[in-house]
């Protein structure tokens, strides 16, 4: 293929792509406020309830009712939506489009399109304040920072993301380490994600003991305490770590619920597997990439993917959301050099495989979560 007509191949897609965009997300962003957040159409969810949290914080902090040091890590986020407060959802959905520019700025428009249209939990989250948002802005800005050996610049923006959530900070500080293993001691990125692994395993089985007094750690273990049931504590450490990578991977394509308590469709669950599904394709696009290819950060941004995961599975709850921020960044990169029909056969390979572990789950007769209903007077909530 010639110079010429990579372009216009390139050209056409960003063509395709952002005419899908405009369709799609306008429609969407009426549907759900159409919908007040109730059964609509006969589907529910329609708004993430983590967003209405978000929203209900970010009013208290305006309000005067909380301070900022009421939030412990998370004050970023009702303090960066307090600015657009005043002007309700369409502050909301200016204040999102901003934090998505800073993807388009340093990774060109798929920034926008893979996250809103291949991963569209984050198409739900446009209307309300969103700490999932904000993560991903900062994902953007620290793997670019990354990607290009500005690697103190990476440094203070993954700190920073400590103000957002917590958890970001302690996912991204290894992949700088990952980027001086490569970049500068010419490490394997295969050696590296197998690096990460052991040690990984190794600090899993003595977090709980060793850890146990840093906030992060004791709040989670105080939760899995409450919630006993949910988790797999009664496997031995480093095979619970095992199978929390493969249920952070595998979970929101192969279990998670479509029917509401009321015979409603889930929304937010069918968003989010076709972000799980998305997710796997990434997944195995970066495990062939770690091997084959030839392009030095391609290797590098398909190892932060397991880097990603192998740190996130530290955490003793399943919360496979938590990979989607490095999954879409992962997604820019390693999808826009692949051809089309070969994306088409492996989101039909993953979808089939997702069909086949569901009928397992329920032959095996493991249950899978269940949907409650809670309305709330969107409307209300965002003009009271």
């Amino acid at each position: 293929m010639s110079a010429d007509q990579k372009v216009a191949k390139n050209f056409n897609a960003y063509m395709i792509g952002l005419a899908v965009l405009c369709a799609v997300v306008p429609m969407f962003v009426i549907l759900q406020i159409a919908s007040n957040h109730n059964e609509f159409l006969g589907f529910s969810y329609w708004i993430i309830p983590d967003s209405v949290t978000h929203f209900e914080l970010t009013r208290g902090l305006v309000k005067g009712e909380f301070g900022l040091q009421d939030f412990l890590a998370s004050a970023g986020v009702p303090l960066y939506y307090s600015i657009f407060f005043e002007l309700g959802i369409v502050g909301f959905i200016a204040a999102n489009a901003i934090l998505l520019t800073i993807g388009w700025r340093h990774f060109g428009i798929w920034a926008i399109c893979v996250p809103l249209l291949l991963y569209p939990h984050y198409l739900q989250l446009l209307v309300l304040p969103s700490k999932d948002m904000m993560v991903l802005a900062v994902y953007f800005l620290a793997l670019y920072y990354m990607l290009n050996e500005a690697l103190l610049k990476a440094i203070l923006v993954s700190l920073g993301a400590f103000f957002i959530r917590d958890g970001a900070t302690f996912v991204l500080l290894p992949m700088i380490v990952a980027t001086l293993l490569i970049y500068k001691l010419r490490m394997k990125p295969a050696w590296v994600v197998a690096l990460s692994f052991f040690v990984g395993m190794a600090v899993s089985i003595v977090l709980e003991e060793v850890a146990a007094e840093l906030f992060v750690v004791s709040r989670n273990l105080y939760a899995l305490n409450e919630m006993s049931s949910e988790s797999l504590r009664s496997l031995p450490i480093g095979v619970a770590y095992v199978a929390r990578i493969f249920f952070n991977l595998t979970n929101m394509a192969f279990r998670l619920p479509f029917i509401d308590e009321l015979g409603g469709i889930s929304i937010a669950s069918v968003f989010m597997y076709i972000s799980g599904v998305s997710s796997l394709v990434c997944c195995v696009i970066a495990v062939k990439n770690i091997f084959n290819s030839a392009e030095l950060k391609v290797r590098l941004i398909s190892t932060y993917y397991f880097l990603s995961l192998f740190v996130i599975s530290l955490n003793p709850f399943i919360q496979g959301r938590y990979q989607l921020p490095l999954a879409i960044v992962a997604s820019v990169i390693l999808f826009r050099d692949k051809k089309v029909g070969v994306l088409i056969k492996l989101y039909l390979i993953v979808v089939a495989t997702s069909i086949i572990a569901r009928l397992i789950y329920i032959c095996a007769n493991i249950p899978f979560p269940e949907l409650s209903v809670n309305p709330v007077d969107l409307h209300g909530l965002v003009n009271g």
